[in-house]
């Protein structure tokens, strides 16, 4: 049984934006990527303290 031939991919102008744009000036420079703990940050807490633990951590 011959092999399936394969459906030609959609035309899509985007695609065919950056191929050209890529011919032009030539693919990007590679990047390296960050660490996770540069790009995560500290969690806000999501309620304020209450008034009582205010109270209990001035008073000690």
């Amino acid at each position: 049984m011959p092999s399936k031939i394969r459906k030609p991919k959609p035309f899509r102008a985007a695609a065919a934006v950056k191929a050209a744009a890529r011919h032009v000036i030539g693919t990007p420079p590679p990047t390296r990527t960050e660490p996770a703990s540069k790009k995560r940050k500290l969690k806000q807490d999501k309620h304020k303290p209450t008034l009582n633990k205010l109270l209990d951590e001035a008073g000690e």
